[in-house]
């Protein structure tokens, strides 16, 4: 990976490369991606494209991954190679882990595709958990996690994809830190 840094001012460049793994998507096994996030996410469907939109959704990174207190975060992910049943179904569990959130934590998805299974709380934090159905090896998700969260807090959030129907219930575990700060951007409209 190369960047090509150029101060207005001056006119200098600066040239930064570093060295990058990128995992390979094509193995038989159940992936999931790195969770994006977002400062916005809407689903437009195939009538609109610009650079933030992925599979029909557009998703407005958030670099800073600082949220207002109150605001929703929204994170975006892709699963892969999910197992179908004989009639062609697929069916999987997500669960979201949140550490550092309140006792007041309330969660809650946007696309809600899913059966809810219940939300518990541990020395782990706070985890909801949904099963989902499917007819498509690779689903495109995304989360709008309401977590109550109010003045300075850095949350843990964890995903858990677990494919119902292959053989071993294969899971794969994605994490992200944010914080809820005064200093962040505001919420996009």
């Amino acid at each position: 990976m190369a960047a090509l840094i150029t101060d207005p001012r001056s006119g200098k460049a600066q040239i930064f490369k570093r060295e990058l793994e990128v995992e390979a998507y094509l193995a038989p096994t159940l992936m999931v991606s790195d969770l994006e996030v977002a400062g916005k996410i809407v689903e437009w469907g195939a009538e609109k494209s610009s650079e933030f939109v992925r599979n029909g959704v557009e998703v407005v990174p958030l670099p800073s991954r600082t949220f207002a207190p109150g605001q929703a975060v929204y994170l975006y992910y892709e699963i892969y190679n999910l197992f179908r049943d004989e009639v062609g179904q697929t069916r999987y569990q997500v669960d979201y882990t949140m550490r550092g959130v309140s006792e007041k934590v309330s969660a809650r998805l946007l696309r809600g595709i899913g059966k809810w299974l219940g939300t518990t709380r541990d020395d782990g934090g706070v985890k909801v958990s949904y099963e989902h159905q499917g007819s498509r090896e690779n689903e495109v998700m995304y989360v709008a996690l309401d977590l109550g969260a109010v003045g300075e807090q850095r949350l843990e959030i964890s995903l858990k994809v677990k494919d119902l129907i292959r053989a071993g219930k294969p899971e794969q575990v994605k994490s992200v830190i944010v914080m809820i700060g005064e200093s962040s951007i505001p919420a996009l409209r």
